[in-house]
């Protein structure tokens, strides 16, 4: 895949790999902030709440800094809808298991 793409340098690789973590977590950050957007993100049933919460996860665990992660009012907004989404489907992010 990674030649399909042109990019065999791992540092290239790193690059556009923050570029797209950056991009959702601007995405993110945009549902936290809006009601209509929380509200529909809250309606999400199973593949796609669970890979919505997934997102919201990963975004917190994030060593780099982004949107989300240098707000403290937006953080507590995505641990909020986390829990949220985690009690309307009745599961957890798989990236809070240990796998192995």
């Amino acid at each position: 895949m990674l030649n399909a793409t042109e990019i065999s340098n791992s540092s290239k690789v790193y690059e556009a790999a923050a570029k797209d973590e950056q991009k959702v977590a601007d995405m993110i950050a945009t549902v936290l902030t809006s009601e209509k957007e929380k509200e529909d993100a809250r309606a999400l049933k199973g593949n796609d709440a669970e890979a919505f919460m997934d997102a919201l996860q990963q975004i917190l665990e994030e060593n780099n800094e982004n949107k989300v992660t240098r707000d403290p009012d937006l953080r507590a907004e995505a641990r909020k809808l986390l829990i949220d989404l985690s009690k309307l489907s009745s599961g957890l992010p798989m990236s809070i298991f240990i796998s192995g």
